[in-house]
């Protein structure tokens, strides 16, 4: 039986992703661009927001213009 993914603690994924990697520099690249995906998620679920109270407005605004 297949068992429904669930989201990885920020933590859990920090660690795998520095499993394999020894140097520093490339660590600290690594731990950059956790951040900047990270960011860019956040970033992604706010436009969606955004984007939803957006439409709900036109909706509104064009029910107001075809008001008699």
């Amino acid at each position: 039986m297949a068992q429904a993914s669930r989201p990885v603690p920020a933590a859990d994924e920090t660690r795998a992703a520095l499993e394999d990697v020894s140097d520093p520099a490339a660590r600290a690249v690594v731990l950059a661009l956790l951040e900047i995906r990270d960011e860019l998620r956040t970033m992604s679920e706010r436009e969606s927001r955004v984007e939803a109270r957006l439409k709900q407005m036109n909706q509104y605004l064009g029910a107001l213009a075809n008001k008699p």
